[in-house]
């Protein structure tokens, strides 16, 4: 063993521990399963009731005047504060205060008012009304959530743990309820209890019930409820006003599409039929130009013919008249050649001649 003879010895002496059990006295008798393990378990019994005015007057003023590892150093309330709080927790029916509303509105006052100011003494002028601290507190723990956890504690503490009305009740949820229908897990169910919203019970057959931890909560949450509704009311209106009005918008531009495409087929429609009319009445004068250029092929053929007979005709004109040239050309040569013969002819004669002149005239120089 890694223990000491000393520690060993501490071991066998008799455990000198006192048990403090808190447990809602409709739940007492379930401390008896615990008689065969601490036989003593219900030998003494306190009943912790609900403080007299005096009681919680006590219960304000003397731990603010602790000194020690606080937020705050020592401080005082003013009388006329002490009236006030007293005033607001005391049940105007039993004339006693619950404790946790002390806690609430004492943990308000140090954190918002005597921490940032280093005050020594509050006074009347320093705090807000105790019921807007309460209306508060549950929005200011709300607000301190996570944000993906603000939303299903809300819709549960809000829809789940208080009935619906203007007043509003405390109800119970088991925990498997709040987990299937309102998303909310043992870890936050946990949390909530820490900033004391919701308080938790033993449920006999296993698990733990929860509901609101005071009734003095109530009007805040069934105001925070009013709102949200609401809100969500308006947000569902505009969202439904933004959806008409998106509707309203396409089916505008859907109009306004259906008109422009209709103006589009009245312009495609205008000029189709113009040109159709246009068609016919080029179609008609495309017949008739059709009718009149055959009939000018016609007249061209017919003159071409005319013009081929005619030019046949020329060439053999022209061919007539080359014969008769060709003729005119040799009797003219023919013609010419014999005058020249002749002149030649005549040439020689004469050239006879005046040799004969020239032999006479030498003969008689001779």
């Amino acid at each position: 063993s890694d223990l000491t003879d000393e520690e060993e010895d501490q071991l066998e002496e008799p455990l000198r521990a006192r048990i403090l059990i808190a447990i809602r006295s409709d739940r007492l008798h379930l401390l008896g399963r615990f008689k065969s393990y601490i036989p003593n378990v219900l030998r003494h019994n306190f009943e912790l009731q609900a403080l007299s005015r005096d009681a919680a007057r006590d219960a304000i003023v003397q731990p603010a005047a602790l000194a020690g590892d606080f937020h705050s150093a020592p401080y005082t309330y003013d009388d006329a504060v002490l009236d006030k709080l007293l005033s607001y927790l005391e049940d105007e029916n039993t004339g006693q205060v619950e404790g946790i509303l002390i806690q609430m509105l004492c943990e308000h006052y140090e954190k918002t008012v005597v921490v940032p100011q280093k005050l020594e003494r509050i006074t009347v002028n320093d705090i807000s009304e105790p019921g807007n601290v309460v209306r508060d507190y549950y929005q200011e723990k709300i607000g301190g959530l996570a944000v993906a956890e603000q939303a299903p504690a809300r819709k549960l503490i809000e829809e789940g743990l208080v009935s619906e009305g203007e007043q509003g009740m405390r109800l119970s949820l088991h925990e498997n309820t709040i987990e299937s229908q309102y998303n909310v897990d043992r870890d936050l169910l946990g949390h909530l209890v820490d900033q004391r919203l919701l308080r938790s019970e033993p449920f006999l057959r296993g698990g733990y019930t929860f509901e609101l931890s005071h009734d003095r909560l109530l009007p805040a949450v069934v105001q925070a409820r009013a709102e949200r509704l609401e809100a969500e009311a308006r947000a569902r209106q505009a969202a439904e006003a933004e959806r008409l009005r998106a509707e309203a918008e396409a089916e505008r531009k859907e109009k306004e599409e259906a008109r422009r495409q209709l103006r589009t087929v009245r312009v495609l429609l205008g000029l189709a039929v113009g040109a159709l009319i246009l068609a016919g009445y080029f179609g008609i004068r495309s017949s008739q130009q059709a009718r009149q250029l055959v009939e000018n092929n016609d007249r061209l053929e017919q003159s071409f013919t005319d013009l081929e007979a005619a030019n046949e005709e020329i060439k053999a004109q022209q061919a007539e008249i080359q014969k008769r040239l060709d003729a005119y050309i040799e009797a003219e040569r023919l013609r010419k050649e014999t005058q020249i013969n002749q002149l030649l002819t005549r040439a020689n004669t004469y050239e006879n001649l005046n040799q004969r002149d020239l032999d006479i005239k030498n003969l008689q120089a001779a």
